[in-house]
């Protein structure tokens, strides 16, 4: 079957030129042919969004363990001012 006129056989290509079998197709054949497509897409989204909520958790608890490091040196000095205050006035 030859579409556009150049003596060759159409009926074989993947895109005929009057495209036919296209504007033939409905939007749900349409959406089914692009399924796969929107479902690789939607996967790779959710991947996405995990692994990015998954590495702004890890910052979070790794700024929470830090910052309750400082606390406990900061009681822990505290402590250290204490007893050497204690050992001053022995001294004396």
């Amino acid at each position: 079957r030859d579409t556009d006129g150049d003596g060759r056989d159409d009926s074989h290509d993947f895109y005929p030129l009057d495209s036919s079998r296209w504007s033939e197709r409905t939007w749900t054949d349409r959406l089914k042919s692009f399924f796969p497509y929107l479902l690789i897409a939607a996967l790779g989204a959710v991947f996405l969004w995990l692994s990015v909520r998954w590495m702004w958790r890890r910052q979070q608890r790794k700024e929470e363990e830090r910052t309750e490091r400082m606390r406990e040196l900061q009681m822990e000095m505290e402590r250290q001012k204490e007893v050497l205050k204690l050992y001053q006035e022995i001294e004396e």
